[in-house]
């Protein structure tokens, strides 16, 4: 009898996680439209991450970086999270800065990231290439390689503003740029699998 019980509810939990990542996909794809990244604006071509680069980006993200721990996310649907395309940019610096969103052009010929005293909703990952970051009222510089987080803090903060510039360094670089709206839902739907998971797990431990 608890073989078969804890059988069905291995088959429950592979359903759950299926079904929510499907649900995800069609709610990221909505989210990315309705609000889309500043630096998305001007870039065209999709792209797609390696096997071996999403398994570090995934590690990177899960065990250094709090947000994406598994306190917030679960390992399903972070790993789903990362391999969304629409957060996956090739950045180059034959890139026009974005006019149709509103934001100034560039008058230096650099490639914009982020922008100091602007509101962003958007946390940047650096997976290939240099941003050339220029922080605080001393104007101190350092070049965010692969691996370097920029812009974490706007996650949990809807009000959250770049005390820095930003700018492309290399003369290219890949970035996986998650937005805020997205990354919030992702945590919904992490909470949602472990509470259903446990009401579950209640229902059958009532039976035994």
């Amino acid at each position: 009898m608890l073989e078969c019980l804890l059988q069905s509810l291995l088959h429950l939990l592979i359903g759950l996680v299926d079904n929510v990542s499907k649900a995800l996909v069609q709610r990221d794809r909505k989210q990315s439209v309705q609000e889309p990244p500043t630096a998305f604006a001007s870039l065209k071509d999709e792209s797609r991450m390696s096997d071996q680069m999403a398994l570090a980006a995934y590690t990177y993200l899960s065990t250094v970086t709090e947000p994406f721990s598994s306190t917030h996310l679960l390992s399903s649907v972070l790993r789903k999270l990362i391999s969304q395309p629409a957060c996956l940019r090739d950045v180059s610096k034959d890139d026009l800065p974005a006019t149709q969103t509103g934001e100034p052009e560039s008058t230096d010929g650099q490639v914009y990231i982020y922008k100091r005293g602007q509101r962003t909703g958007v946390f940047t990952l650096v997976l290939e290439g240099r941003v050339k970051v220029t922080v605080g009222r001393d104007n101190f510089v350092f070049e965010a390689g692969p691996f370097n987080t920029i812009a974490l803090g706007c996650l949990t903060n809807r009000d959250w503003v770049c005390d820095f510039d930003a700018v492309l360094s290399s003369d290219k670089a890949l970035l996986l740029q998650i937005p805020r709206a997205l990354y919030q839902e992702a945590v919904s739907t992490s909470h949602r699998i472990v509470n259903q998971v446990r009401q579950s797990c209640g229902t059958l431990q009532a039976q035994l």
